[in-house]
């Protein structure tokens, strides 16, 4: 019979076994050269962290085995402090949801715990992002009246010594420095601190992807203005690089990489990841974003091993274009949300 319990460090083995016996995602780390043990121990060691602390549940699925115990499953409810402040609702995200093997009355065992927890604290609107493959997970989530709002799917590209070398893409790589002939006459170079509310503008009004605007219980202006503030704190810093197109002096467009020190640290995987391509609305389908994309990353490609992305499964431009740019899909997540509020 399962039975729930809070994890305690001396399941620390136990729960490792359960980050390497994690089936969903092989192929990425096959296709990127990630050690599984490696990766397991990176989330154990997160995992440890929350064991004891006092925003955050945890919870692990057991069964009584001729004597000894046997683990079967981890879940966990945590806060998120930066969507709570944007939408004005107590937000929080299930974080980790691990069970291996098709064990569905595990999985809905451990994701009840986590609603009971969410209701006890108090949460509006959670979060769970979800293997595409673990149907057991999925199912569960959906049985407590959690609801789709996205597929998303993560690619991924090898960087070299300028990757691009078509004619779109010649370029003097001295850094700093623009990089011209761009469609239309653009340039590219870095931002500049003043073109920050004219990027905020940008990606109010020209970006639309993205699972917020999915889920009908939050607002389009919340999530556009969510969006509007991640863009302005990439600017303020958050972000390794940023790019920006030009005509004239008039920012048209912006790329942003975040960085991933702790995936070098911990994994040593030497990483940059294509956060945000944003395109001013009239002059989208011009081949700026390949242009920007190009460009932008031979400006950085010698100072990382691999490129990733994420995007919606039904951005079907997007991934047309990432695909045309060498880019390979490695995992696709299933995003759902569950509102509480007025429950």
């Amino acid at each position: 019979m399962i039975q729930i319990r809070k994890p305690q460090t001396q399941d620390a083995h136990a729960i490792r076994m359960l980050f390497e016996a994690y089936p969903y995602k092989a192929y990425q780390q096959k296709r990127q050269g990630i050690d599984p043990q490696r990766l397991a121990a990176m989330f154990l060691e997160g995992t440890l962290r929350a064991v004891d602390a006092e925003d955050t549940d945890l919870f692990l699925a057991v069964e009584e085995i001729a004597g000894s115990e046997t683990v079967h499953g981890l879940a966990g409810l945590a806060p998120n402090a930066w969507h709570s402040e944007a939408f004005g609702l107590k937000t929080g995200r299930v974080q980790p949801f691990t069970v291996p093997g098709a064990q569905g009355p595990v999985a809905q065992a451990l994701i009840e715990a986590v609603d009971r927890a969410a209701r006890h604290r108090g949460y509006d609107h959670l979060t769970a992002r979800v293997d595409h493959s673990d149907w057991p997970g999925i199912h569960a989530l959906e049985a407590i009246g959690f609801y789709l709002v996205d597929a998303s799917q993560k690619l991924a590209r090898p960087l070299g010594i300028q990757p691009f070398t078509d004619g779109a893409a010649e370029a003097d790589l001295s850094f700093p420095g623009q990089v011209v002939n761009g469609p239309d006459g653009l340039v590219m170079d870095q931002l500049d601190p003043e073109d920050i509310d004219a990027l905020c503008d940008i990606a109010s009004s020209s970006h639309h992807t993205n699972h917020f605007y999915n889920d009908p219980a939050l607002s389009v202006s919340d999530s556009r203005a969510l969006f509007e503030r991640w863009v302005r704190r990439c600017c303020d810093g958050l972000a390794r690089h940023v790019f920006v197109a030009r005509h004239g002096l008039r920012p048209v467009g912006f790329v942003t990489y975040l960085g991933a020190e702790t995936l070098k640290k911990k994994l040593g995987l030497s990483l940059i990841i294509l956060d945000f391509v944003v395109i001013q609305s009239d002059r989208q389908g011009r081949g700026i974003g390949e242009w920007l994309v190009k460009q932008s990353l031979n400006r950085i490609a010698t100072c990382y091993d691999w490129v990733e992305l994420r995007t919606s499964a039904n951005n079907y431009p997007a991934l047309a274009l990432y695909h045309k740019l060498g880019f390979r899909n490695l995992s696709t997540d299933m995003i759902l949300h569950k509102v509480y509020r007025n429950q």
